[in-house]
């Protein structure tokens, strides 16, 4: 367990006793059940099938069914429909949600050989939004969040454990996966390489 702000940026310089903490905690991540199945080696190729994100909010029962890159590019209204989905629920304030969340998002359903919707429990939030969370749910809340700049979501993927998904995710080796086996759901990013379980 990681007893820092996981998906602050940017931090301190890290310490041996912070590396040997990461370290452990991806150790007890990988030392635990695997899923299934490993990753599938036989995803098309990037550059050639359209990107399609299939996605429930948990908090306001929308779905979202939308190609957000087709033609390599970035599809301007498939984009707007992602960012109007992943707004912030409690204030309706709606942000351009990071490109590169998207895509390690669409490789976790891809790797993960999903055809049912990623169900989100948090998307963007605005600083407000984060500050009421943090005085309501503590330090477990990050201070500059990942989510406040709309480079995070918080996921569960129906009929997997959120062990296996944290292992899907990690298994890309893409931005941040934190486990968080009490809620029962994997915090995804597209910050910094750094896994952690709280």
């Amino acid at each position: 367990m990681m007893d820092d702000h996981s998906d602050d940026w940017p931090r301190a310089p890290m310490t041996r006793r912070g590396m040997l903490t990461g370290l452990a905690a991806a150790a007890a991540l990988a030392a635990q059940t695997r899923p299934s199945q490993a990753l599938d080696p036989t995803i098309p190729q990037w550059l050639t099938i359209p990107r399609r994100l299939m996605m429930r909010n948990l908090n306001t029962g929308e779905r979202l069914n939308a190609v957000f890159w087709r033609d390599g590019a970035y599809d301007p209204a498939g984009l707007a429909t992602v960012d109007h989905f992943f707004r912030d629920w409690r204030t309706g304030e709606t942000v351009q949600t990071a490109a590169s969340l998207l895509d390690i998002l669409w490789r976790l359903q891809m790797a993960a050989r999903f055809t049912v919707p990623l169900e989100v429990l948090s998307g963007y939030r605005s600083v407000q939004t984060n500050e009421m969370l943090r005085r309501t749910m503590g330090e477990s809340v990050a201070h500059r969040s990942f989510h406040i700049r709309a480079m995070a979501a918080d996921i569960r993927l129906p009929g997997l454990s959120s062990l296996a998904v944290a292992h899907y995710a990690n298994g890309l080796g893409l931005g941040g996966v934190g486990y968080y086996p009490d809620s029962n759901f994997v915090h995804i990013d597209s910050g910094p390489r750094r896994v952690w379980i709280r």
